[in-house]
Formats: structure tokens, C-alpha cells, sequence
């Protein structure tokens, strides 16, 4: 009776060590479920953490692009407003920043590509400030007169809330104004001149 006793004691003894041994497992180390749900979440923050470098930099790029356009040097803004296009075309802003760009760059043999572009960010986004800004641009460059002041005002209106924005958008319509008239545009390859406007209120901008 002694042994029968001892043998169940020892049984019992066992069953209570494996079930702490079970209980500290299920403590201790985290399940497939739980694994799974720590790499998704990992995954996430990663993709977040790329998105978000991915739009600090076209935000560096394109301020630099702005900045080269407003000081006269169209060739060096319509590289990196062509390579902002190239990795997203549906931009109304990037598609009238390159059409200005590519205008002013070479009037004569860019006319057309700016209109394609300046006509396509208009009909997408019609209260585009600077697209109405590249239309009167493209106007002027064809020397449609009416159009072009129509456009002009629109753009002037259209950045009305926003001062510093609105100094950028008169710069734009001013920089290099002379290359754009019909007897410039019989000579290709002419030199952009400094805008007329002073620039120092535009550092405010970038």
C-alpha cells in the first residue's frame, strides 16, 4: 500500500512539473501567430519609412528645380523636372513646372512639347496657379496676346491667398519675358537674360 501510495505522489508530482513546464512556454516563447504578426507589422513601418524618404527627396528635388527656374537657368530646372515627371506623370504641378521649363529652355523648338504639357495640367487641375502661369507663357511665346493676359490673370488670382506663392508665380510670368516674343523666337538658342524682379523675397520659398 506504502508503494501504491508513493507511485501515485510521484504521478501527480510529475503532472504538476509538466504543467509549469507547459505554462512557462506559453510565456516565455511568443507563438507562430504572434511571429507572423511582429513581421508584418516590421514590414509596414519599413514600407512607411521608404515612402516617406521617397517624398522628402522629390520635395528636395523640386525645390531645387524651382529655384533654378525663378534664377534664370530653365536647361538645368527642366532636367530634374523632367526626372520628377518620369517617376510621376499625373502631377498637375510637375507637368506646368516642366512645361515652363522646356519653354523657356528653347522657345522655338519647345513651343509645342510646353503647350502639349502647360494644356494637359490645366484640364487637370483648372485651378493650377502655376499651370495658368505656363499657359500665358505659351500664349505670349505665339504671340496670342489675349490669351496670354487671360491666363496671366487667372494665375495672378488663383495664387491670391498665398503671398510668397504669388511672388513666385509673377517672377515666373516675368523671367526672361524677351525670349518669348515672335522675333526672338526666330533665333534659336538665345541666352535667357536674369528675371526683372528682384529675387530676394523668394528665399521665403525654398
Amino acid at each position: 500500500q506504502a508503494k501504491a501510495l508513493l507511485g501515485a505522489y510521484i504521478l501527480v508530482q510529475m503532472g504538476a512539473l509538466e504543467t509549469q513546464t507547459l505554462r512557462g512556454t506559453s510565456r516565455g516563447e511568443p507563438q507562430a501567430s504572434e511571429t507572423h504578426s511582429g513581421l508584418l507589422q516590421s514590414s509596414s513601418q519599413k514600407h512607411r519609412t521608404a515612402e516617406l524618404d521617397s517624398y522628402l527627396e522629390r520635395q528636395r528635388v523640386e525645390s531645387i528645380a524651382r529655384r533654378q527656374l525663378v534664377s534664370g537657368h530653365p536647361q538645368e530646372a527642366q532636367e530634374l523636372f523632367q526626372e520628377l515627371y518620369n517617376k510621376d506623370s499625373s502631377s498637375p504641378d510637375i507637368m506646368a513646372y516642366l512645361a515652363m521649363a522646356t519653354l523657356m529652355s528653347n522657345p522655338k523648338r519647345n513651343i509645342n512639347r510646353a503647350f502639349t504639357l502647360a494644356k494637359k495640367a490645366v484640364g487637370s487641375d483648372p485651378k493650377n496657379a502655376i499651370a495658368h502661369a505656363t499657359m500665358s507663357r505659351c500664349f505670349d511665346a505665339t504671340n496670342k496676346e489675349s490669351s496670354a493676359a487671360n491666363h496671366r490673370q487667372r494665375a495672378i488670382e488663383l495664387s491670391g491667398n498665398n503671398r510668397d506663392w504669388q511672388t513666385e508665380i509673377i517672377a515666373l510670368l516675368n523671367v526672361g519675358i524677351r525670349t518669348t516674343s515672335p522675333a526672338v523666337l526666330k533665333q534659336e538658342g538665345t541666352p535667357l537674360p536674369g528675371i526683372f524682379l528682384g529675387l530676394a523675397t523668394m528665399g521665403a520659398l525654398f
